[in-house]
This record gives C-alpha cells, structure tokens and sequence, in this order.
C-alpha cells in the first residue's frame, strides 16, 4: 500500500507509538524493571520504527521541522508527551 491511506495509516500508528514511548520513559521503565541496557535497545527499535514509518507518510503530510525532529533522539527520549501533542496539533 502507498500514497494517502498508507500514509495516513502510518500517521495513526505514529501518533500511537510515540505515546507508548512517552508511557514508557515516564513511569513505564521503572514498572517493567528493565535495566538500562535493554530500556536502550527497545529506544534503538523506536528509533528505527519511527524512521520506518516516516518513510511511508509522504514529504508533505508533516512540515520539514516536525519530520527532522521526529528523527533525532528526542521523541524515544521523551516522558511528557510533548511529540504526541505536536502531532495531534498537526494532525487535527
């Protein structure tokens, strides 16, 4: 699947990743009992997730600014929810 559905299905799986992400690096971590090694790794997978979804929303569906912060470690490092909030702002 390419084009708008694809990108508007990758859209709606981001927004739902990156609100687990901000779960997890509030107080998700400390309730699995991951240790620093593995609270990295599922970051790395996020970070690559993220990257993977990026590439089936088309260039236009996001402003550039958005799409290259979504690429920085920022969002997989993020507990308060402020990437789910800019791309609610976006998407609405």
């Amino acid at each position: 699947m390419s084009g708008p559905a694809a990108s508007s299905t990758a859209m709606k799986r981001l927004l739902a990743l990156l609100g687990s992400i901000a779960a997890y690096n509030d107080k998700g971590w400390q309730w699995s009992g991951h240790d620093a090694a593995h609270s990295e790794a599922l970051r790395a997978g996020w970070s690559r997730e993220i990257r993977g979804l990026l590439d089936t929303i088309e260039a236009d569906a996001l402003p550039a600014q958005l799409r290259q912060e979504l690429l920085t470690r920022a969002p997989v490092q993020d507990g308060d929810g402020v990437y789910v909030e800019k791309l609610k702002r976006w998407i609405a």
